[in-house]
Formats: C-alpha cells, structure tokens, sequence
C-alpha cells in the first residue's frame, strides 16, 4: 500500500520506474568511463523526467510540476559537469570558451526559479478570474441547509 498511495490510480504502476531509476543511479559510478558514467546518467534523468511529463502520477498537481522541474535541473547540472570533465581530459578544447558555457548554464540555473515564479504568477492571475464553483453551499442557517439537501440531490 506504501508504494501505491502517492500515485493517482490510473498510475498505480509508477512506484517501479521510480525504483528503477533509483537502482540505475545507484550502479552509475560503478561504470568505468566518466563520459559513459554521465552520459547514462542523463538518459534515465531524461527518461524519468519524460515519464513525469507524459503521464502526470502524482495526485497532487504540485508534486508533478516540482518533480519535472527538479529533473530537468539534474540535467542542466549534469550538463555543466560534463564540460567541467571536458577541461581535464581533452587538449585543444579552449578553457575560455568552456568556462563561458558554463556561466551561462548557471546564470539560467539562477534565473530559473524567477522565471517560474513569474509564469505561477501569471497562471494564478488568470485563473482567478474563473469561478470554481456553481453555488455556494453552506450548512450554517437552517434554511442554508434545506438548500444544500435539495441541490445535492
């Protein structure tokens, strides 16, 4: 039951990916190339975050939108780890060039949590505006409750 009551039911099966993605991190470092290591690295980090996308398991709404935004700055920081292992291992790459890439990965990783703050903002906005529900039920008054008994059936 503890693998399955996160999930919403039509999704009751994504606890495996999830253990699987955990038992593919955990063997990564035993690979013996540093490339291949993060190269393996970011397809399960791809594929867990494509997962999360297309088919949305958790029940509540956040807990998606938090789980494909923490994937995908996995991957941009696996991304700059591999230009950061480009520097010791390959002649002829310029350290300059590399270094402003990598500046630039991080300004974004920066600049990532404002931007989003200001697309939650936007979307909050928007919907604020929509009514959520058809009539206002309350059960305070007698007859708030005759009326909440008679619309409910």
């Amino acid at each position: 039951d503890f693998l399955v009551y996160r999930f919403k039911p039509e999704t009751y099966w994504y606890s495996l990916p999830l253990m699987t993605r955990s038992v593919c991190f955990s063997i990564i470092p035993v690979l013996p190339s540093v490339y291949l290591q993060l190269s393996v690295f970011q397809l399960v980090a791809v594929l867990s975050v494509a997962g999360s996308l297309v088919w949305r398991p958790w029940r509540v709404r956040a807990a998606n939108h938090l789980d494909a935004t923490m994937g995908i700055a996995m991957i941009i920081f696996i991304s700059a780890a591999t230009n950061l292992t480009l520097t010791s291992n390959t002649e002829g790459v310029s350290e300059h060039i590399l270094s402003w890439v990598c500046m630039a990965e991080i300004m974004f990783i920066l600049c990532l949590p404002a931007g989003l703050a200001v697309y939650v903002f936007i979307a909050a906005a928007a919907g604020w505006k929509q009514t959520q529900w058809r009539y206002m039920i309350c059960h305070y008054k007698p007859a708030s409750a005759a009326f909440a008994r008679l619309v409910k059936l």
